[in-house]
């Protein structure tokens, strides 16, 4: 669920990267190092709550006959199904990552002093090409076409890409649309009054994404067009404002959008339902919680690499996400819990 939100190739980060103009290996780079702590807290939070609340697993775990029923199921669905191996289901996930890592790698190795002579070089131009994220990225298709569906014939294969187009054309748009809102923003002036309004504003401007990106998740519910839909109004904004980072600022739209995942985020319905959890606390404090703590934790990440390595940063951006952590963990407590109750014993 984090990566998914903030590491490249996926399509909200990979579309918060073009909109702010950051190279995509730098992008990946830092939201894998932003993801890690993220992780790191909601495990710390899934086993206190497994201490503090163990009915909740309990809901989930099903009889002896149930998961033997479930298990025959399995085998009779798989059986007569040619499945891909391991190693050639991960081969269209992975390549396009190695692609664009090496290239970020070697790019940023031809910088130092010493190495210069690396740009020139046939074979880094040459991983430098296939490892531009559309190339990676098509590479990539084309190993999945060819390795996991090589029994499909040519108009099944067809129908599936479609469908993968349909799933990506809300995003498709929605960068479009970013695009072309940037471009007017730049060429009316608009970008840089707003620039000179937020500039004077007691924030730092590396939070607008991260607040746009979360007002936005909260009203939608969809964690890539709240990224998306931030980076394309604060992209322009930030440009005009000397000293801003712009990876970091990019890294701020996707944190922001893994903010408490609730109602309107399908993935919320998801666990809660294969956990078996119907009351509304319970599903807050199973779901809503963890995504709002990765979202604090990548937000202070993000505010304090930018008084590190950015600038116009204070020391109350990276308390800010906390705060909020807080007030909302607050929030939830003070809800009445409903638990199931013991089962009644029957009297002989």
């Amino acid at each position: 669920m984090v990566t998914h939100h903030t590491v490249p190739p996926t399509p909200g980060p990979l579309g918060v990267a073009g909109l702010f103009g950051v190279d995509i290996g730098a992008m990946l780079l830092t939201g894998m190092c932003l993801a890690v702590p993220c992780v790191i807290g909601i495990v710390l939070y899934a086993q206190w709550l497994d201490k503090k609340y163990p009915e909740f697993g309990q809901q989930a775990i099903k009889s002896q006959d149930e998961l033997q029923v479930t298990y025959e199921q399995y085998l009779k669905e798989k059986e007569g199904k040619v499945l891909p191996s391991l190693t050639l289901s991960l081969l269209p996930i992975l390549v396009p990552i190695v692609l664009i890592f090496c290239k970020a790698m070697l790019t940023t190795l031809a910088t130092f002093e010493g190495f210069e002579s690396l740009s020139s070089n046939p074979l880094v131009q040459g991983i430098g090409f296939i490892g531009t994220p559309i190339i990676a990225l098509a590479i990539s298709v084309l190993l999945a076409v060819y390795t996991l569906v090589p029994h499909l014939d040519r108009h099944a294969t067809a129908e599936r890409l479609e469908e993968g187009l349909q799933s990506a054309g809300i995003i498709l748009l929605v960068t479009g649309a970013g695009g072309a809102l940037g471009a007017v923003l730049r060429d009316s002036g608009a970008g840089n009054q707003l620039a000179e309004q937020i500039a004077g504003l007691p924030i730092s401007p590396i939070l607008i994404p991260f607040i746009v990106a979360t007002l936005v998740r909260l009203i939608q519910g969809s964690g890539t067009v709240a990224m998306v839909t931030a980076a394309s109004i604060s992209a322009p904004i930030l440009a005009q404002i000397p000293g801003v980072n712009m990876l970091l600022a990019a890294q701020a739209a996707t944190m922001g959008s893994l903010f408490f995942g609730y109602f309107n985020d399908s993935l919320f319905w998801v666990v809660n339902r294969m956990m078996g959890i119907s009351d509304v606390k319970q599903q807050m404090i199973v779901w809503s919680i963890p995504t709002t703590i990765a979202w604090a934790i990548g937000g202070t990440g993000v505010a304090l690499l930018n008084l590190l390595f950015g600038s116009g940063g204070t020391w109350f951006d990276p308390v800010l996400p906390l705060l909020v952590l807080a007030l909302i963990i607050w929030g939830v407590r003070r809800q009445p819990l409903g638990l199931p109750g013991p089962a009644p014993v029957r009297q002989p």
